[in-house]
C-alpha cells in the first residue's frame, strides 16, 4: 500500500517568465526560477558543468504531499493536486503552446508490493487537466541488511 505521495505540477518554457505563468494559471507555485537563474548547484558553487549551474528554461512547480490512512487509494497527493489544478485547465491548455506540461507523480510504498488505486473519477479530472503524467512507486525492502 502506498503510505505516503507526492505530486508536482511542473511547466517548463523556453519563453515565458515565472510571473507570465503564474498569472495565467492564477496559481503561486512552492517553487520557481527564470531561465539564467541559478540552480541549487550554482548557488552551491559546485563545479559542474555551465549547463548544471543556471536553468537553461524557465521552471515553474507546485509541490503536494500527503500521507494515506486506512483505505485509501494512495494517491491523496495527485488528488489534491488535480483539485488544484483542475480549475485551470483552460490556462494549461493555452501555455501548452510554448510550455511543457507534466505532472509528477510518486508514492512510497509500505512492503514490496506498490499497490494503490487511480479511481475513475481522478482519471477523468487528470484528462480534463490534459498533462501527461509520470510516476514512480518506491517499495520497501524488507530485505535490506539481511545476508
Amino acid at each position: 500500500m502506498i503510505d505516503h505521495d507526492r505530486a508536482t505540477l511542473a511547466i517548463y518554457s523556453e519563453s515565458r517568465t515565472v510571473a507570465e505563468i503564474t498569472a495565467s494559471l492564477q496559481l503561486e507555485p512552492t517553487e520557481a526560477a527564470n531561465v539564467g537563474e541559478h540552480t541549487r548547484s550554482g548557488r552551491a558553487g559546485r563545479a559542474y558543468k555551465p549547463e548544471y549551474l543556471t536553468y537553461q528554461r524557465t521552471t515553474w512547480l507546485l509541490d503536494v504531499t500527503a500521507r494515506s490512512t486506512g483505505g485509501e487509494e494512495g494517491v491523496n497527493a495527485l488528488r489534491r493536486l488535480v483539485g488544484l489544478a483542475l480549475p485551470a485547465a483552460a490556462a494549461l491548455e493555452s501555455l501548452r503552446v510554448d510550455c511543457e506540461t507534466v505532472i509528477w507523480w510518486s508514492g512510497d510504498s509500505t512492503n514490496t508490493q506498490g499497490t494503490f488505486v487511480v479511481p475513475s473519477s481522478l482519471i477523468k479530472d487528470l484528462a480534463a487537466i490534459g498533462c501527461e503524467v509520470r510516476g514512480t512507486v518506491f517499495l520497501d525492502d524488507h530485505d535490506a541488511g539481511r545476508d
